[in-house]
């Protein structure tokens, strides 16, 4: 397959959300090398797009679950989330 449908697209951001945004996992499912799926990514602006909003919404999730089990470990006194607690707040000074 040396192109992307429109069909083909929608199956791999579905592909794509569900694996929590493994390219390799979408790529193997439909069937189709990486090469293609960036060759696609950077002439199709929509799908480019589509693809940062999925990204973004995973970072979201990640920074609220981190956050999270940083609280969670800081309760307990958890001497490696005591020090990362420490190094955060001397970066963002």
């Amino acid at each position: 397959m040396a192109k992307l449908t429109k069909l083909t697209k929608k199956i791999f951001l579905e592909i794509y959300e569900n694996n929590k945004g493994s390219v390799t996992n979408a790529c193997e499912v439909i069937g189709i090398c990486r090469n293609i799926y960036y060759k696609e990514l950077k002439k199709d602006v929509e799908f480019q797009q589509t693809i940062k909003n999925i990204d973004e919404k995973f970072d979201e999730e990640l920074i609220i679950l981190s956050k999270a089990g940083l609280r969670v470990n800081l309760k307990r006194n958890k001497q490696s989330a005591i020090e990362y607690k420490g190094l955060a707040e001397e970066i963002i000074k």
